[in-house]
């Protein structure tokens, strides 16, 4: 036998027979009521700020009162809350007019019976509309963060389009000054900026879901720190952040880096929220040991256990009745329209997905502490890059087209490239290049082709060059490529990412230029 429902009833009434009738018929529907009553509108005002109702009754007419008044008042203060007229008497005029102005249904008092059904089904009616709310709200974040997402998205391409400037000129200008010049230290300032700038584009492609979605071996101290750059302007001057991710080794996780960065927003988000008169937040990263109920698969971590990423504040904490149901979608503490109740149970399904777990301590008024442990691997082998710009590649006069859209882009390639032995020719759109291609009294040994360009786009223009030129060698650069659809347009063609050096350049050209062609060796 189903346990009777909890429901708060507030009674607009003045017979207290009557509300013990209502009362009665409440629990022969199985509901088990808790009740106040009130007869004038300054009670009722009371009763509505001190908390939430389930449902409210009103007769239609009291002395000095009646029901039209009682819900304009409580709509004033809740839009939602079931309101149903229980009256003696209604005619069919007046039961309209209240239902025009907002009430959920009306009941007559020498018909009771219906009173149990009648609030059923305003319960039902009100989560319905709820629920509609909450998806309506999802859609609007949805198609809000999509619009973000492409903002940061533009952003990042015009960034890595500059950096890849700055870096190429200051990499030309240390070719031009002799070892131990006086410029070479704000040289090298310049590129280190240059690249500490390219990993912030970088976080913002993570962040508007355009970077590469891949796991792979993540530091996970410096993305930690890297993440925490890119979200702290989100937080107020209020809240003091400590962020302890030096280890006495690196650390990495294999972890796709969007995924993760969408957990650790969320539990920042989360913990700014818990703040809204300041505190502190802590971030940290610890290797340890494997939990010994072994939930982490042994064979992948090779024994090197696992990673405890922790984030705690000194919030209002979460409610020990809240604890068991916070990863639930939809389930949420906020106040209506302050949250979906989607944060959390996103963050635990990507942990878990990770082969990781999530562990919650949280204690009301004393603040709250996550821990994600995730299993531990071992560190990549570092690649092998040559940024020497005194170290460069020599070409032997072989022709390269540019087809880049960017001015300042395509001129330092084409200084680099000539100072290095190539012949460059330049165009600034894909059908100017299409153009100079097809008009080459030469053949063209190489075309470097921006993926994101505009009358006709990169992979097109090379489809439409290989038309002519089967055996056309290509490279393609990009700051904000799709590298898995590339790969199905334009099969065995990779992309050199930007931000890229001079030197990068060079050694991606003489690789292509000294590779053999797709009919015979590269012309000299």
């Amino acid at each position: 036998m189903p346990m009777p429902a909890p429901l708060r009833v507030l009674m607009v009434e003045d017979d207290r027979q009557d509300v013990d009738l209502c009362l009665h018929e409440l629990r022969r529907a199985d509901f088990q009521p808790t009740s106040r009553t009130v007869q004038t509108p300054g009670d009722l005002q009371s009763e509505l700020g001190r908390g939430a109702w389930d449902v409210i009754l009103s007769d239609y007419t009291m002395p000095g009162f009646n029901a039209i008044e009682a819900l304009e008042i409580v709509r004033r203060n809740d839009a939602e809350v079931p309101f149903i007229v229980v009256t003696g008497t209604l005619d069919e005029e007046t039961a309209v007019d209240c239902l025009k102005r907002g009430a959920d249904n009306y009941v007559l008092k020498e018909n009771l019976a219906r009173l149990g059904a009648a609030v059923q089904q305003s319960l039902k009616f009100r989560d319905e509309h709820r629920h509609r709310q909450r998806l309506e709200h999802q859609l609007r974040e949805a198609q809000k963060m999509e619009a973000l997402g492409q903002l940061a998205a533009g952003i990042a391409h015009d960034f890595n389009n500059l950096i890849t400037a700055m870096m190429g000129y200051a990499q030309v200008a240390r070719l031009l000054i002799p070892p131990g010049h006086e410029l070479t230290s704000p040289l090298d300032g310049i590129q280190q900026a240059c690249t500490s700038a390219a990993a912030l584009t970088k976080s913002l492609l993570t962040f508007s879901c355009r970077g590469e979605a891949q796991r792979l071996p993540l530091h996970l101290g410096r993305f930690v720190q890297d993440t925490l750059r890119l979200i702290r302007h989100m937080l107020p001057a209020t809240i003091e952040v400590h962020a302890d991710t030096a280890t006495s080794a690196p650390i990495f996780v294999k972890a796709d880096a969007n995924q993760l960065q969408q957990v650790l927003l969320n539990l920042v988000l989360n913990s700014r929220d818990a703040m809204p008169r300041g505190g502190e937040l802590g971030l940290r990263v610890l290797a340890e040991p494997c939990p010994e109920e072994d939930v982490f698969d042994m064979v992948s971590t090779a024994g090197l256990g696992c990673v405890r990423l922790t984030v705690e504040d000194t919030g209002d904490g979460i409610p020990e009745h809240a604890l068991p149901h916070i990863f639930e979608p939809f389930y949420t503490t906020k106040p209506r329209g302050q949250g979906t109740g989607l944060g959390l149970s996103i963050v635990h399904a990507i942990v878990t997905d990770h082969g990781g777990t999530i562990d919650v301590l949280s204690r009301p008024g004393r603040g709250t502490s996550i821990d994600i442990r995730l299993p531990r691997v071992l560190a990549p082998q570092p690649e092998t890059t040559d940024d020497d710009p005194t170290v460069s590649r020599r070409g032997q006069g072989q022709s390269i087209l540019i087809v880049e859209d960017h001015r300042q882009v395509r001129a330092i390639m084409a200084e680099c490239l000539a100072n290095a032995g190539y012949r460059v020719l330049q165009a600034c759109d894909g059908a100017q290049g299409l153009e100079q291609l097809r008009a080459a009294a030469t053949p063209v040994d190489l075309v470097i082709l921006d993926v994101d360009l505009p009358k006709l786009d990169g992979p097109t223009c090379l489809l439409a060059m290989r038309e002519t030129h089967p055996a056309q060698r290509a490279l393609l650069i990009s700051g904000l490529a799709n590298r898995a659809s590339i790969a199905t347009t334009l099969p065995g063609e990779d992309v050199l990412p930007k931000p890229f050096s001079m030197s990068q350049l060079l050694a991606a050209v003489d690789e292509r230029c000294t590779a053999p062609s797709m009919q015979g060796e590269c012309p000299k």
